[in-house]
């Protein structure tokens, strides 16, 4: 049976105010690079499920 969706969230009008204020304080702000995690482990991943992948469509 499928699940029932979730209704949207919706901000209050002090919350929305808080976002807006929060979004254009940080606008030229610079970020820092985030590291990714495992990345070896993911290419490999990724690069093995393609060649399996190409392999079945032969």
């Amino acid at each position: 049976m499928a699940r029932p969706i979730a209704p949207t969230p919706r901000l209050d009008a002090r919350s929305s105010d808080r976002f807006l204020e929060s979004v254009t304080k940080n606008l030229g702000k610079k970020s820092r690079p985030i590291s990714t995690p495992n990345i070896d482990a993911t290419i490999k991943s990724i690069m093995a499920h393609a060649i399996k992948k190409k392999k079945r469509a032969s």
